[in-house]
């Protein structure tokens, strides 16, 4: 393919009809960037006509879910939508060897934890139905409809990235362990009365970490974490809620990794 006669430039942000769009990148699934074309109506068209104002001849970071990222061109503009070509250029960022369990939380956190840890890069997210969540929450539309995956996407779309993490949900924790049996690395559940904390967590090449739904984990749960070789650690001093212990712990053990 011949170059591109536009330097490719960085998607960027702005408020739109009192909506803060992030999208450092413009996915498309491989069928849709063979085919070449956005309808007027799909999102990421409003998007590059109305936020990043896009013409005939500009050109925008962009990659294939899942595959490599390179650069699209609009070729031409019309009511009925964007003609563009897509050229493939560099393999994307690896997902980090970093991999979450998470008791259920409110849909509306889940949703939020979806798209912030998609853009860290972590491996595999892993959602169980502990003790004491909501057992609501694992029949919320966010999973039923698929919306997590857009969630996922858009995660993506803030970290400039192609590869999404593995997401699986659990019915109950012996479910979720078995996927940790015999897992090398450094495997971590919090625990506020821990004595070790997270930050002195030992280096590893890979790490597993587990938080507790908003009224944490029970002690027959810590206990099956402990044989399935997890040692308790403390984030800290404060009770945090799920969701901002999921973005500090995993923040803390992408920098015991190195990855930060």
């Amino acid at each position: 393919m011949a170059a591109l006669s536009a330097a490719a430039r960085p998607c960027d942000f702005r408020l739109l009809s009192g909506i803060l769009f992030v999208m450092n990148i413009i996915l498309f699934e491989p069928a849709e960037a063979e085919a070449g074309f956005l309808a007027a109506d799909d999102a990421r068209s409003r998007h590059i006509r109305s936020v990043l104002r896009g013409r005939a001849g500009d050109s925008f970071t962009a990659g294939l879910l899942g595959g490599r990222k390179g650069v699209m061109e609009i070729l031409s503009a019309s009511p009925e939508g964007i003609a563009f070509r897509f050229e493939a250029q560099e393999d994307p960022l690896p997902l980090v060897p970093l991999d979450i369990i998470v008791g259920f939380p409110r849909p509306l956190v889940a949703a939020r934890l979806l798209k912030d840890l998609a853009s860290l890069g972590l491996r595999s997210l892993h959602f169980v139905r502990a003790a004491l969540s909501e057992k609501s929450y694992m029949e919320a539309g966010l999973w039923k409809t698929g919306e997590y995956r857009r969630r996922l996407r858009e995660g993506l779309e803030q970290a400039g990235t192609t590869l999404a993490p593995e997401v699986r949900l659990h019915r109950n924790l012996a479910a979720c362990l078995a996927c940790f049996t015999g897992r090398d690395g450094a495997l971590c559940v919090l625990e506020p009365h821990s004595g070790v904390s997270l930050a002195d967590a030992p280096r590893q090449e890979s790490a597993a970490l587990a938080v507790g739904p908003e009224r944490g984990w029970t002690a027959a749960e810590l206990d099956a974490f402990a044989a399935a070789g997890f040692a308790a650690c403390r984030l800290g001093p404060r009770i945090l809620r799920t969701e901002a212990a999921a973005l500090a712990a995993s923040s803390v053990m992408l920098a015991r990794m190195g990855r930060m």
